[in-house]
């Protein structure tokens, strides 16, 4: 008696290649299907396991994101967020000033290449392999690099990146 009533007729739904997929099942149900990217979409038309013809039928609602960015709230030539707004045309002076403006912003030196994490810090994400990583790059690299770290997840995680603050001052920041 967990299990919900369930018309029959609707039996179909729950169908794809003669077995229950609840895959299958999400995507005819949903009002609109997302994938990572515009090429990833094109990509399961032809390789998804075989929901292809499922994939092809729901093109229609279908839309790729590439990386989840809306490109046109964050065009670099018109974002509010930048210290510098930049294009094709001017686009080396425009990532130098924003970068001057972030290293600033964290005690880093702009004239070192800067390595950047922006995300969770999760293991399913590799956020357990940044501390060590980070640590090894800077050790083999001190003072030649910046490491910035933004995110949160798993204290652990957090943890160990901040305990590195102290050893690599003015070369590495979370």
């Amino acid at each position: 008696y967990y299990i919900p009533e369930f018309d029959l007729s609707h039996v179909k739904v729950l169908e794809w290649d003669n077995c229950i997929n609840s895959l299958a099942v999400g995507i005819k149900c949903a009002w609109a299907v997302t994938t990572v990217s515009p090429n990833y979409l094109n990509e399961i038309n032809y390789s998804a396991n075989g929901l292809e013809s499922l994939f092809n039928l729901v093109r229609y609602k279908s839309r790729g994101i590439l990386n989840g960015i809306d490109i046109e709230v964050w065009d670099p030539a018109k974002d509010a967020m930048l210290e510098k707004n930049y294009s094709i045309k001017n686009f080396e002076k425009g990532k130098q000033e924003n970068k001057e403006k972030l290293c600033s912003l964290f005690n880093l030196d702009p004239t070192k290449p800067l390595f950047s994490f922006i995300g969770r810090l999760l293991e399913e994400k590799g956020g357990d392999l940044l501390p060590h990583a980070s640590a090894l790059a800077l050790s083999e690299n001190y003072a030649a690099i910046n490491i910035l770290i933004l995110g949160s997840g798993n204290p652990t995680i957090e943890n160990q990146l901040n305990s590195l603050l102290d050893d690599y001052k003015g070369n590495y920041n979370t």
